[in-house]
């Protein structure tokens, strides 16, 4: 099933942390809908680790972790991890 597909996009580091080919961390994690969703990671282990553990915080807490969009400047606070709030105004 998986011949013929060339190599992984992705390789597993650890928990919810994948390395891509370019050597690129990303973070993985679910949407509010249930959707599979990755983060860039700009830095190393230790970054893409707080990273993930920022959003598992995120998600327990109850905060509903929203995609990216380009629609404005990302967070609201700085240091956090960037979620954005796209809503419509009249």
């Amino acid at each position: 099933m998986t011949e013929g597909r060339g190599s992984a996009r992705r390789v597993r580091v650890e928990r919810g942390i994948y390395r891509r080919s370019t050597g690129v961390l990303e973070v993985g994690f679910k949407d509010e809908t249930g959707r599979q969703r990755w983060r860039t990671v700009e830095g190393g282990i230790l970054a893409a680790r707080k990273v993930r553990d920022d959003l598992a915080a995120l998600r327990r807490g109850g905060r509903l972790l929203a995609r990216r969009s380009g629609c404005g400047p990302a967070g609201d606070d700085a240091g956090q991890v960037p979620f954005v709030s796209c809503e419509r105004r009249a």
